[in-house]
């Protein structure tokens, strides 16, 4: 199994990006997906990480949605079983999420 947890890179991106998620997202097992790292752009209303699980969701991927990367680690770690090979991905803080699973 792999289960993985996704930051999506800026609003921007997310909003045009959403509807066709990355395959590398629509293979993985089990997708934790945070909200929005925003660089230095500004809030986009309407447009989240419950996006991309939305998509992902409809391409019958169990996704789900965490706002923080550290609710997604917590989410990532309670759903690892011996074995898996964690995909982490994504902008911003993701990365610091191995040090929680």
């Amino acid at each position: 199994r792999v289960p993985g947890l996704s930051q999506p890179p800026l609003y921007t991106w997310t909003r045009n990006s959403a509807a066709d998620p990355p395959e590398a997202l629509a293979a993985v097992d089990d997708v934790t997906v945070t909200d929005i790292y925003p660089a230095r752009a500004q809030p986009v209303p309407g447009v989240t990480g419950r996006l991309v699980v939305d998509a992902l969701s409809d391409l019958g991927v169990l996704s789900a949605y965490t706002p923080t990367v550290e609710d997604g680690a917590a989410r990532l770690a309670r759903r690892a079983r011996p074995g898996d090979v964690l995909l982490v991905v994504g902008a911003g803080d993701v990365g610091v999420a191995h040090y929680a699973v």
